[in-house]
């Protein structure tokens, strides 16, 4: 309801092409026991009616290979981006309007991670940390069903921080909302939201708030790890995953005719209104700098 929030950066995909200025592509095999492998093709990421399109596609039999951290098969090909270098955030509104796919296994994900993640590897411990350590904001989290299926009508919402120490991740938020009118959420475009300020997060689905956590208690250890995770740069990740261990226990498994589902996102911008600027103006005012280089 509070309007006064000035947008500061926003994609609308209304280009041909990705702008690669603000998104770079992961690839490969990236993260848990999923059955895709991210690529950097004109069939599995593009453009289409003022929409960027992740889309699944079956992986050619010769290619298939088995998922190096679970015994599943890497059958399909997908899309997914992030803006990790080229954008960051702090504090603010981080928004998506999109339409997510349809087909039991599919696991499209908008989120964030902390810009000091390590990246799965590719960056050097010493230079930044690894994962929960660096913060995760997952704004929204769908799994498709079977026809019919409850899973196919309800999104999550989590944020995973950690210190190294604890044994739940210090998870802050896991929850899912479901949609009041019974429909499933691939039927129609929906919103997705995160309102961020400084020891707060706020979820919203369409002009729903439907999660909210409040870490400022420094009495809770959780909330310490919190501050520390959390109040700190993010980037934004998008991406189309097929399979997994939670797929199958929510969803009980992977299609085999998952072939054609499409995560298309219409855009996705970032705002703040004016106590959200000043937090992270003061933030940036005491953050390292490297100057001459």
């Amino acid at each position: 309801e509070d309007s006064n929030y000035d947008i500061l950066w926003a994609d609308d995909f209304n280009e041909s092409q990705l702008d690669t200025s603000d998104w770079g592509y992961e690839l490969g095999s990236i993260r848990g026991v999923e059955q895709q492998h991210y690529v950097k093709s004109d069939e599995n990421v593009f453009m289409r009616d003022g929409n960027l399109v992740l889309k699944a596609t079956d992986r050619a039999k010769e290619d298939q290979y088995k998922n190096p951290r679970g015994n599943r098969q890497v059958i399909y090909n997908s899309g997914s981006v992030r803006t990790h270098g080229k954008q960051e955030f702090l504090y603010g509104r981080i928004e998506m309007r999109a339409k997510l796919p349809k087909g039991a296994g599919a696991f499209p994900a908008f989120w964030t991670l902390g810009n000091d993640f390590t990246l799965d590897g590719l960056v050097a411990s010493d230079q930044g940390v690894g994962w929960p350590m660096c913060g995760e904001i997952d704004i929204m989290e769908f799994i498709g069903g079977v026809e019919g299926a409850q899973t196919n009508k309800r999104v999550w919402q989590t944020a995973h921080t950690d210190d190294g120490t604890s044994e739940d991740n210090a998870k802050l938020a896991g929850q899912a909302y479901t949609l009041p009118s019974g429909e499933d959420f691939y039927n129609e475009y929906h919103i997705f939201g995160l309102n961020w300020s400084p020891n707060k997060l706020e979820w919203y689905v369409d002009d729903q708030i439907v999660c909210s956590v409040d870490y400022s208690d420094t009495s809770v250890k959780k909330n310490r790890i919190a501050q520390n995770a959390l109040n700190r740069p993010q980037y934004i990740q998008l991406n189309l995953a097929t399979g997994g261990s939670w797929t199958d226990a929510e969803a009980g498994g992977l299609s085999k005719e998952l072939a054609g589902a499409e995560f298309a996102i219409d855009y996705v911008y970032y705002g703040q209104n004016e106590d959200q600027k000043a937090a992270a103006q003061a933030y940036y005012e005491n953050a390292p700098k490297l100057n001459g280089v």
